[in-house]
């Protein structure tokens, strides 16, 4: 619950779209990090592992799994924690991802525009996959993101390009 201390207590719970953009850029290493844990509920990893060929680059987090000490797979997830009947048309992964969160207290890394709507109004923190990048640039980590949002692009990770316009100003890379 929240305020509890736990094991995930500096830690994200993550979707699958933010993990696979990290990867197809080759860099799924700025999540530990920042975060020394990444959450990964039940629904995100079926994403992952049912269409295999559907994601090439989902195939480091699945390779990653289970093998890397920052990347939990959450056993489960109790639903019960969101406001059920006002649940918008979110995906699975999105919705156990924001009650995880919720449910331990901790942020969620999600980029769908409506599934990080309903997540704050659950009161729960979000970041998306530019906010990863940001972040990374904050603490160090990267010099510039633009390289990286291009290498996810030409992999076939969409971001609008007024939003990657703004976000590279925003950072002073434009």
């Amino acid at each position: 619950m929240a305020g509890q201390t736990s094991i995930f207590s500096n830690a994200v719970v993550a979707d699958t779209s933010p993990l696979v953009a990290l990867s197809a850029a080759g860099r799924l290493d700025l999540l530990p990090a920042i975060w020394p844990a990444v959450v990964v509920p039940p629904a995100v990893h079926s994403e992952l592992t049912i269409r295999p060929g559907e994601w090439v680059a989902a195939r480091s987090i699945r390779q990653s799994l289970g093998r890397e000490p920052w990347l939990t797979l959450s056993p489960v997830v109790d639903l019960r924690v969101l406001p059920l009947p006002a649940l918008p048309k979110l995906g699975r992964g999105e919705v156990e991802v924001i009650a995880l969160a919720k449910s331990m207290g901790l942020q969620a890394m999600i980029d769908d525009y409506e599934a990080r709507l309903f997540a704050q109004e659950c009161g729960v923190p979000v970041v998306g996959t530019l906010g990863v990048l940001a972040l990374a640039r904050q603490r160090g980590l990267l010099s510039k993101v633009e390289p990286i949002i291009q290498a996810m692009c030409a992999a076939g990770i969409y971001y609008g390009p007024a939003l990657v316009e703004n976000f590279l100003k925003q950072l002073g890379e434009r």
